[in-house]
């Protein structure tokens, strides 16, 4: 065993520096799981510093570009969406405003102002901008997502549940809404 879980451990470090981190993590939960005493917190700093490094390269990236193009609006969005992934609100919603500015319209750049707000327990203002998306286009999938998470969070179930239920009709194998809709399906059983 004890060998079987040298290949293990040596094929994470191989992961990580093939910068597969996506493989790496998946392949690590499984590792977790049939060695629970032998994965150390080294692994864990290991993926942990992998992803650190993964991130400055992705800012940097969006940096060098908005150098070139600091008005585009699909460039402002994406970094604010990544900064919203690694949860600085601020600076996602700033960039998210930029992008609206130039185009008001953008629904990528809405969706996730939606989920800032949304994260920052502005209720009423995600909401708001759901709805405005769906103004937009009735069968959003993303906008209803966002929408039926806020009214959950809202203990509004039963809007949520409607809501969760119209983007599965649009998009029957979207996993996102799929998840969602068990998530809320089991905190409600």
């Amino acid at each position: 065993m004890e060998n079987e879980l040298d290949e293990v451990l040596e094929k994470i470090d191989n992961l990580i520096g093939s910068c597969r981190y996506m493989d790496c993590t998946l392949f690590l939960e499984k590792s977790l799981k049939k060695y629970p005493e032998g994965i150390t917190l080294d692994e864990s700093e290991k993926i942990d510093d992998f992803n650190l490094t993964i991130n400055n390269r992705v800012l940097s990236g969006y940096q060098d570009a908005l150098k070139t193009d600091p008005n585009n609006p699909v460039l402002l969005a994406c970094l604010g969406h990544f900064y919203l992934r690694i949860a600085e609100n601020t600076k996602a919603i700033v960039l998210i405003n930029r992008a609206l500015e130039i185009d008001d319209g953008y629904m990528f750049a809405l969706v996730n102002k939606a989920q800032i707000l949304h994260q920052m327990g502005r209720y009423e203002d995600a909401v708001d901008i759901c709805y405005r998306m769906l103004n937009i286009d009735s069968n959003y999938v993303p906008a209803l997502i966002e929408a039926a998470s806020i009214s959950y969070d809202l203990v509004d179930y039963d809007l949520a549940l409607n809501l969760i239920d119209k983007a599965l009709r649009i998009e029957p194998h979207n996993k996102e809404a799929m998840d969602e809709r068990n998530e809320f399906m089991h905190a409600l059983a």
